[in-house]
């Protein structure tokens, strides 16, 4: 984005905001936050994109070892559209 609100680039990615697909659905999401629950066989280790951590104390869901952004089994993405992915990973507690 640019500093005038007049400037054609302004306008041009403002629109991408509210493109809709065939639906009419926006094509991009805002705000969005990702929660994992697991089994007692399974406890997530963290998570690998364009995230922050949503601390949570106490999770029986959360392990030890982390991968990437853990500590957590929620995380907050600001923006998501089609182009975005997140890989969670897990750490085997069964043996």
């Amino acid at each position: 984005m640019t500093d005038s609100f007049s400037n054609p680039v302004f306008k041009e990615s403002f629109k991408k905001f509210f493109e809709v697909d065939d639906n009419g659905e926006l094509k991009m999401g805002f705000l969005a936050t990702t929660k994992v629950l697991t089994c007692p066989d399974f406890k997530v280790s963290g998570a690998i994109g364009q995230c922050a951590p949503v601390k949570v104390t106490g999770s029986p869901y959360v392990s030890s070892e982390q991968i990437g952004v853990g500590g957590t089994n929620t995380w907050y993405i600001g923006g998501i559209d089609q182009n975005k992915s997140l890989a969670v990973y897990f750490d085997i507690t069964s043996t």
